[in-house]
């Protein structure tokens, strides 16, 4: 049975709709990561499962207990047994780590004898035996984070619902905190449904993905299935370090670019149709014999993430992954090695 199942949800702020027909499951023992762009709707749609805003339609189910139909909050958050992470975290500032972890016990009945042993067991898998006694102001970034998730965790809820946790964090920290949840994933039968607009973020974490765009979910899968096989042009473009580059079709499989001749699968377009071809930046060769059939100049080189070359192409730049040693402003020529998708004009949607 699904954790939780979301069926035809609808929401708006005054006139303006937030989500549309939104359908989802949450199957347990799974991290589902909602990935979008800022504004997509995916930090409503875990307000509204967590109960904290009533959907204008539809049903949330958690478990087999409606929690939520057609614009009524049937179970209250409290009552939803979800933990949740928030994007400001929401700690308690006169509460040390330890009373914070005592008081969420004691608030869901949890006896005496059997509270101190549980705080002290979740102090341990957190890493925070070390400042058990500290308060938030006390504790670094990444520890007050280590705190907000142990809080989620400690009631042993059915969900996590987790907000664009690491926003705030710095790289270091961010790669500390998915290491420890990834080892909490490990040793106990979580299910985490986990928000964020960081691509690296989603795919580290992820055994599901659902990717949303504008209060609609576009495509939902594993990430290999999401990466190598978009199910729209949302997807195509938002997913990797792609290029969209304007063109003519002049015959099949050709389409003439303002960097070049490109070859491209051309089975959905015609003849002389205005088109946008979509290239991923891996999917782009340096040749080093010069045997490529694209033309530029190196501008930029950028080293983190696997090698970005930025190569101007004289109307514009294209990005290409390598980890050949080349330096600004030496010439090169690019083979595309996996012939990209080809699309009417239009039909690609805005990423922002």
């Amino acid at each position: 049975m699904a954790i939780i199942d979301v069926q035809h949800l609808g929401f708006a702020y005054a006139a303006t709709p937030i989500l549309q027909d939104v359908c989802l499951t949450i199957e347990p023992r799974t991290i589902t990561v909602l990935l979008g762009p800022s504004g997509c709707g995916k930090s409503t749609l875990l307000r509204l499962i967590a109960g904290f805003e009533a959907p204008g339609s539809g049903v949330i189910r958690i478990g087999d207990q409606v929690v939520s139909q057609d614009g009524r909050i049937v179970v209250p958050p409290e009552r939803r047994q979800i933990g949740m992470v928030f994007q400001d975290l929401a700690l308690w500032p006169h509460m040390t780590v330890r009373t914070t972890l005592d008081f969420v016990l004691r608030g869901v009945g949890c006896p005496a004898d059997e509270r101190a042993d549980r705080v002290q067991a979740m102090l341990t898998k957190a890493s925070l035996q070390a400042v058990a006694l500290a308060y938030p102001a006390q504790l670094s970034g990444g520890q007050q984070q280590l705190l907000a998730l142990a809080r989620a965790l400690i009631t042993q809820p059915r969900v996590i619902l987790m907000d664009e946790p690491l926003a705030s964090l710095d790289v270091a920290l961010r790669e500390q905190f998915i290491e420890t949840l990834l080892r909490l994933v490990q040793a106990e039968p979580l299910s985490l449904l986990y928000v964020t607009h960081d691509h690296e973020e989603a795919f580290t974490l992820a055994d599901r993905l659902v990717v949303m765009s504008q209060g609609q979910i576009e495509q939902v899968g594993t990430p290999e299935a999401i990466y190598h096989r978009p199910a729209t042009p949302f997807v195509q473009r938002f997913i990797g370090v792609t290029n969209v580059l304007d063109g003519i079709v002049v015959a099949d499989g050709r389409v003439q670019t303002a960097c070049g001749m490109i070859r491209c699968e051309t089975s959905n377009v015609h003849s002389g149709e205005a088109v946008q071809v979509v290239i991923r930046a891996e999917d782009l060769h340096v040749e080093p014999d010069g045997a490529g059939e694209l033309v530029g100049v190196v501008a930029r080189t950028v080293y983190p993430g696997g090698g970005l070359l930025y190569i101007d192409m004289g109307s514009r730049f294209l990005r290409v992954r390598s980890s050949a040693d080349i330096p600004p402003g030496q010439r090169v020529t690019l083979a595309v090695h996996r012939a990209p998708r080809c699309l009417r004009r239009g039909e690609l949607r805005c990423t922002t």
